[in-house]
């Protein structure tokens, strides 16, 4: 019998939750927990987002999202929405509570990448653009591109007020 490794303080490996999802679209590309942990969303190839309470881990809500591959997932700071973006070149903003989509931001590639400002009014996108997109998460049309990269944009990041993207060379 193998013997258990010594695990930091305050880790639970019993009440983990391991994810094992079957069939067509169920490949996970992205999984995030919420900010005060009460939530885990994950994304898939099929697009959807499933999101799970982490108190029960009852019968996940579910999200039909996007049109393609998910890649990515982001919580707002204050938890009540979740970014995600995908193949499909689409960004979105969604109301946890309702699983409404509130805005929606048409990529000029596969969004590959998306993060919350601390405060939560700006999102950060990185696509194939080669630049990193930042938008107001009101739903403003205004946006900012960083330049910089020489091809996809498929990491970004936020600490206090600055942003970093990782692009492929």
């Amino acid at each position: 019998m193998a013997k258990k490794p010594k695990l930091p303080k305050g880790v639970d490996l019993e009440r983990s939750l391991k994810l094992t999802p079957r069939g067509e679209g169920s490949m996970c590309y992205a999984l995030v927990w919420s900010p005060d942990g009460s939530q885990l969303a994950a994304g898939f190839y099929d697009g959807a987002i499933h999101l799970w309470d982490a108190g029960t881990w009852a019968k996940p809500r579910r999200i039909a999202a996007h049109k393609a591959a998910l890649n990515s997932l982001s919580w707002s700071p204050d938890g009540r929405r979740l970014a995600s973006g995908s193949d499909d070149k689409m960004g979105c903003i969604w109301d946890i509570k309702t699983l409404q989509r509130l805005h929606s931001y048409r990529g000029r590639g596969v969004v590959w990448s998306a993060a919350w400002s601390p405060n939560g009014r700006v999102l950060a996108w990185g696509d194939n653009s080669i630049n990193v997109n930042l938008r107001e998460t009101s739903g403003a049309d205004e946006k900012v591109r960083l330049e910089g990269h020489s091809l996809d944009v498929n990491t970004v990041a936020w600490s206090g007020r600055l942003a970093a993207s990782v692009g492929i060379h």
